[in-house]
């Protein structure tokens, strides 16, 4: 072997890894060769059968090529099989890697790996282990390994692994450690993966892409891919887990001195340009609402009240409403968007659907519309639910009515229908809210998912701008009431004029101007 720097790291030293000092029975002193800053890295643990598959050392190869171009240090135990192809593809990609011996430094096992090491140093990579110079390998001291392999990573990946090995305890291990385990299933007849498969049976995480493990570290992925190579100079969000991610970047960017439990996080600090949540509901929730957050946008001052009262600070509330497409502030004339759907501008019409995939009780619903005895027509989009299309057609092929219907699939018109209609009947997402609000549009909501599109609908009601049905209200009774009075559609559409909010886009870019303005 070649000469390497080499270094002993006793428990008590500074460089002694934090995440070491967190697992059962941990190492007086390191025997180290090579880049110990590789210590302070974030680094995932791959490990796998001895005596790999094909399509082990297919996955093994895919999972790790990925995880170098998210910067992960990849950790093994240098056996032959998946911890050898982890470390190899780690080096090809130009990754750094750790491997962690059952051995000392003049007795290298397996000693068909001892090229394998002087690759992984010459590519500035780190070898490791708690033994003495001259302490060969024996069956317990694999074990031994495996668990400082599970304490240095922050997850452990399986790619292969057979009942009762060694692969097995590694993970055992990591769970032990509150680290979270990821799987690579197999073939019910590969015997080699068996283990791996009681694994995900077991609870730990079924993967099939590198986005599955990066799930679990929102901050790395965001590192990787939004900061480092982007560079935004502001950052708008439109879901909170993203920001959440972001924010939690930020803080640990503000702290100063970490605790052993933030010790991740030391190698993850980024610049976080300001960023802006623009809430998407009439509501809130706990996860949008962070100290790191410059600014939130909402739909309406009862929100930003919402806000306030949770403790956010009055002045990073702006209640400038959710933006949209810009298509929905323009569209058609009435007469000419219906006449081409087959129904009549002279008649009151009714809009049912359900989001984008046709989600809710559509059917029973355009049942309990058909069964009214008033002069109205109805138009139904069912989205993308092409299934959905198909049951309501056939429904309306066997069923004898007497009002004029059109179905429709997924359309890029809505702005043009939107417009057209007289009553929307629908569940009260965000977006379909707003989309009928600035089109003056009143909505009957007979179904909903519950939590955030049930508070969309208090919202509404509390307003006057929807009608909510109910057992005893029911949808007949109301649309039957909303036609025989159409006074009561008119105050709807009065109460509409007063929250919708059309702006919205133009006030968040004069925002963003403000604040790139300012930091310049």
């Amino acid at each position: 072997m070649k000469k390497y720097e080499e270094r002993i790291i006793e428990y008590a030293d500074i460089l002694y890894p934090d995440k070491l000092r967190e697992i059962k029975n941990p190492p007086v002193r390191l025997y180290t060769k090579g880049n110990i800053e590789l210590l302070k890295s974030i680094g995932i643990a791959i490990v796998g059968s001895r005596t790999n598959t094909q399509y082990g050392e297919k996955m093994c190869k895919t999972f790790t090529k990925k995880l170098v171009e998210y910067e992960f240090t990849i950790i093994s135990g240098l056996a032959i099989g998946i911890d050898a192809i982890a470390h190899k593809t780690c080096i090809k990609y130009s990754g750094k890697t750790i491997a962690v011996l059952p051995c000392g430094f003049n007795n290298i096992y397996p000693k068909q790996n001892k090229e394998l090491i002087d690759e992984i140093l010459e590519n500035r990579g780190l070898i490791l282990t708690e033994y003495e110079k001259d302490v060969k390998a024996e069956s317990k001291k694999f074990l031994e390994r495996n668990r400082i392999v599970a304490g240095l990573g922050i997850g452990t990946l399986v790619i292969e692994a057979g009942y009762r090995s060694g692969t097995s305890v590694t993970a055992r291990y990591t769970k032990n450690l509150n680290k979270p385990v990821f799987c690579v299933p197999s073939s019910l007849e590969n015997s080699k993966g068996l283990g791996t498969n009681e694994l995900i049976k077991n609870g730990s995480k079924l993967v099939t892409k590198v986005e599955d493990i990066l799930i679990e570290y929102p901050q790395i992925k965001f590192k990787k891919k939004l900061l480092k190579e982007s560079k935004p100079d502001l950052i708008i969000g439109t879901h909170p887990f993203p920001m959440i991610a972001l924010s939690t970047l930020k803080k640990n960017n503000n702290i100063h001195s970490l605790s052993r439990s933030e010790s991740f996080y030391k190698s993850t600090k980024v610049d976080i340009p300001p960023m802006i949540s623009v809430l998407t509901d009439y509501t809130t929730h706990s996860t949008w609402i962070q100290n790191e957050i410059d600014y939130y946008i909402v739909g309406h001052e009862y929100v930003k009240e919402l806000l306030v009262y949770e403790g956010v600070d009055s002045e990073k509330v702006k209640a400038f409403g959710i933006p949209v497409e810009k298509s929905f502030l323009s569209h058609r004339d009435r007469e000419t968007v219906l006449t081409e759907l087959g129904l009549s501008p002279e008649k009151l019409t009714v809009l049912l659907m359900g989001g984008s995939f046709g989600a809710g009780n559509i059917k029973e619903t355009l049942e309990d519309l058909i069964a009214i005895d008033r002069d109205f027509q109805i138009l139904v989009i069912t989205g993308r639910n092409e299934h959905l299309k198909d049951k309501l057609s056939k429904m309306l092929d066997s069923t004898i009515h007497n009002k004029n219907i059109c179905l429709l699939g997924y359309t890029n018109k809505m702005n043009d229908i939107l417009a057209s209609i007289d009553v929307l009947i629908s569940k009260p997402g965000g977006l379909t809210t707003t989309e009928a609000l600035l089109n003056d549009v009143p909505m009957i909501v007979p179904y909903f998912i519950p939590g955030q599109e049930e508070e969309n609908l208090d919202f509404l009601t509390n307003c006057g701008a929807a009608l909510r049905t109910t057992k005893k209200y029911s949808l007949p009774v109301l649309l039957k009431v909303l036609i025989d009075d159409p006074s009561r559609l008119d105050n709807l559409r009065k109460n509409i004029k007063s929250i919708r909010k059309f702006d919205s886009a133009v006030n968040i870019s004069n925002l963003v101007v403000d604040i790139l303005t300012d930091n310049e």
